[in-house]
């Protein structure tokens, strides 16, 4: 196994982790970041118009931007409340990833009323 030593200001970086020291003096290393995004909450019993068939897109932003796009996102479902006749009806898709973050696409069809639906999501550089 090779093991990666580089000097920068004086102190060593090991496989890619970086001291407090090397971030206090302003050197920049990406970490991965993760987040929680919901599509939004519908209630047609308190005069939401339309619960069903619904095309939302939520933007999320990264708490510190990248240098590069991340090269790797992932994105799982994390909370589900829906309620019809039809089964459930749901899925989503990340879109337009940039350094400073991108955009999920939540989309319902049928019958169902889609109450809310959140994904959880990784990002690494």
């Amino acid at each position: 196994m090779k093991v990666l030593l580089v000097a920068i200001i004086g102190h060593i970086v090991f496989n890619n982790f970086i001291s407090a020291e090397l971030v206090q003096s302003g050197i920049k290393q990406d970490r991965c970041q993760t987040g929680v995004v919901c599509m939004g909450q519908c209630n047609p019993y308190s005069g939401d118009i339309n619960c069903s068939n619904r095309n939302v897109v939520q933007g999320v932003r990264f708490s510190q931007p990248f240098t590069q796009t991340p090269q790797v996102l992932h994105v799982g479902f994390y909370h589900i409340d829906v309620g019809g006749p039809q089964g459930t009806h749901v899925r989503f898709a990340k879109e337009h990833m940039t350094p400073y973050g991108f955009n999920i696409r939540f989309v319902s069809w049928s019958d169902d009323i889609t109450y809310n639906l959140c994904v959880e999501w990784l990002a690494c550089p």
